[in-house]
């Protein structure tokens, strides 16, 4: 499932390493294709399982690139 970024609300936040491009948990949810309570609980029960996130106090951001690069790390079979 693709979809596109430009729908989402995809804020521009400089950080230490340079990437910008974050979306909230809302938009990691429709990105990687899974329930915002998912998201909730992985981060709270299993966070070494869970797509890197930074914290704003209570508010929770995904940087585009962390989310791309959890997915690929639990690609299964098939060729590249």
């Amino acid at each position: 499932m693709f979809i596109h970024h430009s729908s989402l609300d995809v804020r521009e936040r400089p950080d230490a390493s340079g990437s910008q491009d974050t979306v909230d948990t809302k938009g990691a949810a429709l990105i990687l294709g899974v329930s915002e309570s998912w998201l909730h609980k992985l981060r709270a029960f299993h966070p070494d399982e869970s797509p890197r996130f930074l914290k704003c106090g209570r508010r929770v951001f995904y940087r585009l690139s962390d989310l791309h690069a959890w997915q690929e790390a639990r690609a299964r079979g098939g060729r590249p």
